[in-house]
């Protein structure tokens, strides 16, 4: 402001107020390069005025400089920095008595800081002071005020650019940090899995706002790599526990299936899913491979689909090394050393099928808890079982010893096996029962007393219809008598080896993206969420974001999810 006497006085009207309005709930009020570390901590103070000293050390530092203390940084970088930092960075080559005159305004402790009236008695003021009070000479106060005018509106510009400049640093820090601490706290252990309509929440609400953020049409894979990241090191450091497992599978595989109809690839695509033992490292080289003419979604979705494969993976070697000790109870060589005891009276293929349905049961419930897709489930149970089948067939002829009554005691387990099948639901199991016939028809064969009945063709595919004639032959000339070799010769002259036996354990059945999920995209937009996982989750990102993230303002980050959720959900 100008007197008439043309003295310029500094005021700021941005934040004044009528008193009887005042909101009490509202306890921070400034702008952020001038604010005084209490006021940004919210901490009551006995001196009010001393945050004003504070601001005042600010103000000078920009009467100098032509900028506030911290102005090369964004606003909430800024406000971390007035807290931790002893005292904002003085300028250079300024004289003794104005330092001592900032370092006193800068003091950490608001009472420590000096009362106005003590500043107006610093030696730097009286100096200046004395000086202002000589007459100046040329010129008429209206001049003077023209001048000040032009000097005015074009210092007004350079705020007003600084002003811009600083609210587009704020929307860069808005996408850097407040984007992907979302997408990090998400994809994190900090909410435990949870679901909207049966699908998972935390693939519900990134698929919202990837959408809000308009960053299925962006050329920046910057989103989309925080996204693989964090999926990868939940996943890897969860890689024992089948539970959270499932829930990745389930949720990856919603992603997968959605974002391949958003792509509009056509036929569904096929995966070939590798089972990783613990020997194996997770995949990353083949993670993001972005090439300057690479579209970021394409890229997204080949990431995706290798996370899925590698979950997939995880759980198969998990399941399948804990069924591992129960498969091996069958083997002939081992039913004919043990001895049964009053403690162990169960048979050993009666221990394998208790072992074996346990290890089942425990992964069936997991897929259920986390609304793992009905046909995802039956690809998997079905790999699964092919593993039992190649286990428990290709121990049988690796040792090349079993009985008549051994063939029997497998054939009754695996009866045994299907009854509980039906027990649970054969639903969850479609193709599952496909891979034990083959064994069941196996230990037929074996077993049969008659085995002059297999040279009838029709008799054949009454008994074991699954079973090629080579496998067959190769059966009698392995476990028959000399006069079952003759019929071996008989069914077929073609030349069988050991080959011909043996299965493919790490073998693995492909998965489509159109078994992955029913879901669409229509059937997503119309589902709402619902209030109390929006305030849990609400709540749970604000405990997040005052652990993990380096900001002082942990409510205030509160606004870089709630209104995304709001207006995206």
């Amino acid at each position: 402001l100008i007197t008439k006497e043309g003295v310029v006085k500094l005021a700021d009207f941005g934040i004044a107020l009528n008193e009887n309005l005042i909101d009490e709930s509202v306890d921070c009020l400034g702008s952020p390069y001038w604010m005084a570390p209490e006021v940004i901590e919210r901490v009551p103070s006995s001196v009010p005025a001393a945050s004003d000293i504070w601001s005042l050390g600010c103000t000078i530092i920009e009467l100098l400089t032509g900028d506030p203390p911290y102005s090369d940084c964004m606003s909430l970088t800024a406000m971390f920095k007035m807290v931790q930092e002893d005292h904002p960075p003085l300028p250079e080559n300024i004289s003794p008595e104005l330092q001592e005159f900032l370092l006193s305004s800068f003091k950490k402790k608001p009472q420590d800081r000096p009362t106005a009236l003590e500043l107006l008695n610093h030696p730097w003021i009286l100096t200046h002071s004395n000086k202002s009070k000589k007459k100046t000479t040329g010129g008429s106060i209206k001049e003077k005020m023209g001048s000040f005018k032009i000097g005015r509106t074009r210092t007004r510009s350079v705020v007003r650019k600084k002003q811009s400049e600083a609210q587009e640093e704020e929307a860069a820090l808005i996408e850097e940090i407040g984007r992907k601490q979302i997408v990090a706290f998400l994809l994190s252990g900090e909410n435990k899995p949870s679901f909207v309509s049966g699908i998972p929440l935390s693939s519900f609400v990134l698929l919202k706002l990837l959408n809000f953020w308009n960053e299925y049409r962006t050329q920046s894979y910057s989103i989309f790599t925080s996204i693989i990241t964090s999926f990868s090191g939940y996943i890897t450091g969860n890689r024992s526990n089948n539970n959270i497992l499932a829930y990745c599978l389930s949720t990856l595989s919603m992603l997968v299936h959605l974002i391949d109809k958003k792509m509009h690839t056509g036929k569904p695509v096929e995966m070939e899913i590798t089972v990783l033992d613990s020997s194996k490292e997770f995949p990353f080289e083949t993670l993001g491979n972005v090439k300057d003419d690479s579209v970021p979604l394409m890229i997204f979705a080949q990431d995706l689909r290798i996370l899925l494969a590698t979950t997939y993976g995880f759980l198969l070697g998990n399941v399948y090394d804990a069924l591992k000790p129960h498969l091996n109870a069958i083997t002939t060589k081992s039913q004919s050393r043990i001895i049964k005891t009053p403690s162990s009276s169960n048979s050993p293929h009666t221990n394998m099928i208790i072992g074996t349905t346990t290890v089942l049961d425990e992964i069936l419930q997991s897929f259920q808890r986390n609304f793992v897709y009905l046909e995802t489930s039956h690809r998997f149970f079905e790999q699964v079982f092919y593993k039992i089948k190649a286990h428990v067939l290709n121990e049988i002829f690796r040792t090349k010893d079993c009985s008549c009554e051994s063939a029997q005691d497998i054939l009754s387990s695996i009866r045994t096996l299907e009854k509980w099948i039906d027990s649970i639901g054969p639903e969850w199991f479609s193709g599952s029962t496909d891979q034990m016939k083959v064994v069941k028809q196996t230990a037929a064969v074996i077993s049969m007393q008659n085995k002059s009945n297999l040279m009838d063709e029709k008799m054949r595919k009454e008994i074991c219809p699954d079973l090629s004639v080579a496998f067959i032959k190769r059966l009698l000339l392995l476990f028959g008598s000399s006069g079952d070799k003759k019929i071996a010769a008989a069914i077929t002259s073609e030349e069988v080896s050991e080959k011909d036996l043996i299965f493919d354990v790490n073998r693995t059945l492909p998965l489509s993206c159109a078994r992955l999920h029913v879901l669409d995209w229509n059937d997503l937009n119309s589902l709402h969420f619902p209030p109390n996982p929006k305030s849990k989750l609400l709540s749970n990102w604000i405990s997040y974001s005052r652990q993990k993230i380096d900001m002082p303002d942990s409510a205030g980050m509160k606004h870089l999810l709630s209104p995304a959720i709001d207006m995206a959900c």
